[in-house]
């Protein structure tokens, strides 16, 4: 087999690894980069690397993987591709929107928008419009936020892109979650995931969040912890940092509005885990 093929095998093995939902188990793209590198297929190494970006925000290394998406868009660009560079800053700006970088966010996300919607590429220009969106709903204009998700969603589904649609499906989700709609969202997740089918799997933490937020909001008290406690373990399996924080404060929550105990050393180490990511906290655990 010739290293270009060599190569395109790795790549697949390791996406297969994450849609059974293995995030954390050892990655095959570093080889598939070397053997890139060999060839001198600029084009294939962005591609690697942005996966590998991927890669390391699942895992909760926020910093490799805004290191590795910036090493993807200059790739890109040396190779004269400005459109798989705009969906490269499309991946930084989600990590500056869950950092509370607003401004830095909102300026490399409306870039790669308005690159990906010159070019026709409606999927990447729609992820870049979520995150987009998420900007201006933390800055308190739900309305907009909700009409720039609801249309990406659209346009997601329409595509049959059910994966990047269950992200953007989640964002509505908060959204109306941030405007009293509780039962709206756990609508628009539900039918996110049952589109998705045994794909949502790499996602499920994150929905399991959101909808436990919702029926915390709706007074479902014991359902809530229920899919919080299966998914604190789900994350950990899955090695997605991020979420597994998230969850775990979403576990005292609900167990201090039915009077339960608190660990906090569990909580204490979920808010330094969200502090090491650069996600903003406040002092009652919530994010920024």
């Amino acid at each position: 087999m010739d290293l270009s093929s060599l190569a395109g095998a790795y790549t697949v093995l390791d996406w297969a690894h994450l849609m059974l939902g293995r995030p954390s188990d050892p990655t095959f793209l570093p080889q598939a980069l070397s053997f890139y590198e060999e060839l001198g297929d600029l084009t294939s190494q962005a591609s690697t690397l942005n996966n590998l970006g991927a890669r390391a925000f699942f895992a909760g290394d926020w910093a490799g993987a805004a290191e590795l998406y910036q090493r993807a868009r200059a790739v890109y660009l040396r190779s004269g591709d400005v459109v798989r560079a705009a969906t490269a800053g499309a991946n930084a700006g989600e990590i500056l929107v869950a950092q509370g970088r607003l401004d830095d966010a909102a300026e490399i996300l409306r870039d790669s928008a308005r690159t990906l919607r010159t070019a026709g590429v409606i999927e990447e220009a729609a992820f870049a419009e979520t995150h987009l969106a998420r900007t201006v709903a933390a800055r308190g204009g739900l309305d907009e936020a909700e009409q720039l998700l609801e249309r990406a969603l659209g346009e997601l589904q329409s595509l049959g892109s059910v994966m990047i649609a269950l992200v953007t499906a989640t964002h509505v989700a908060d959204v109306r979650l941030a405007r009293g709609d509780a039962a709206g969202a756990l609508d628009v997740l539900g039918a996110a995931e049952q589109a998705a089918g045994d794909e949502a799997a790499i996602l499920a933490p994150t929905t399991a969040h959101v909808r436990a937020r919702a029926l915390v909001e709706l007074g479902r008290l014991e359902e809530a912890s229920g899919i919080v406690s299966k998914a604190i373990d789900v994350a950990l399996e899955q090695g997605q940092v991020f979420e597994h924080a998230l969850l775990v404060l979403a576990e005292a929550d609900v167990a201090r509005r039915t009077g339960a105990e608190t660990d906090a050393s569990r909580v204490g180490s979920a808010l330094a885990e969200l502090r090491r990511l650069g996600v903003p906290t406040r002092p009652d655990g919530e994010e920024g």
